[in-house]
């Protein structure tokens, strides 16, 4: 990413984000067609985030902030997670599940560089003062109602909405003595959008090993004015899965093998960000294209005793 011709800066522009969770439930069979289930969530968050900020320096020069956010943690208790089992006919079964929204203020430290548009190139960029920091932002609620219906001996079809309420996320907040020029914070502005997803998968059943294949479409969540290369482009996604898995006797025991493979593409077009070199206060996104293609291989065991 390169703001500017005059500088040649490149900024670093990163998201390393990882989330742990451990839950502990409980479950209630109300009848042989409905079961519910509750359970409590301690929910570990670590963090790497890397952006930029563009930045009036005074007297018409005019830069870009790249501020470097390191070694952000925070584990919330407080979270549930709820779901519903009902059996609509001896072919048909639904399902319902819940998780409440978790708040993070995830601390580590911040630093990174200031580059001015008017700075020749190849002149030195001024480090930013290291500082303890805190991150402040919203792992949303999400609700999602699917079913699975055994259409004859060979065949299952699956199905699945989501919602996954993302617009809670108007900004993302930095508190920093690193930004003291901004008042003690960095704000980056996203206005992101609720996320409205479906699946569609079936199963055949009439070989050795079963195959499996599904299509997913997810709803456009980043906002096309705030659309950041850290982010997820603001477009709507597609993803293609097929898979296969097989279970073993082992005595009385079972083991159980899975497989899949996954592809997802997502593009879109930032339509109000400021063109390279122009810098404006608080306009630190990029208009053009962005997009993602991602491979993805999921793996799984199961030892039943």
């Amino acid at each position: 990413l390169e703001f500017g011709t005059a500088s040649g800066y490149k900024p670093e522009v990163k998201t390393d984000l990882s989330l742990v969770e451990v839950s502990a439930g409980v479950g209630y069979k109300v009848s042989d067609d409905l079961k519910l289930g509750l359970a409590w969530r301690a929910v570990m968050a670590q963090a790497d985030f890397s952006f930029v900020q563009r930045t009036l320096l005074g007297a018409g020069h005019n830069g870009v902030t790249n501020a470097k956010l390191t070694g952000l943690k925070d584990t919330q208790y407080l979270a549930l997670r709820a779901g519903a089992q009902y059996k609509l006919s001896e072919a048909t079964e639904l399902g319902l599940t819940f998780r409440s929204e978790v708040n993070f203020e995830a601390k580590g430290t911040a630093g990174g560089q200031v580059s001015s548009f008017l700075t020749p190139a190849g002149a030195a960029n001024p480090p930013l003062t290291t500082n303890d920091a805190t991150a402040h932002t919203t792992f949303p609620m999400a609700i999602n109602l699917g079913f699975k219906t055994k259409c004859d001996e060979t065949w299952n079809l699956f199905g699945e909405y989501g919602f996954a309420q993302y617009s809670r996320i108007g900004e993302i907040v930095v508190d920093s003595a690193t930004f003291n020029a901004q008042g003690g914070k960095a704000r980056l502005k996203t206005d992101w959008r609720d996320q409205h997803s479906a699946r569609l998968a079936a199963e055949y059943m009439g070989s050795a090993w079963p195959v499996r294949f599904g299509y997913g479409f997810t709803s456009t969540v980043t906002n096309s004015d705030y659309a950041r290369a850290s982010f997820t482009p603001p477009g709507p996604a597609h993803t293609l899965t097929v898979g296969t898995g097989q279970e073993f006797a082992m005595g009385e025991n079972a083991l159980r093998f899975d497989a899949a493979f996954e592809y997802s593409m997502t593009s879109g077009d930032a339509s109000n960000g400021a063109a390279a070199g122009v810098a404006t206060a608080g306009n630190d996104t990029r208009a053009g294209s962005y997009s993602v293609n991602a491979y993805v291989a999921h793996l799984g065991v199961n030892y039943s005793f």
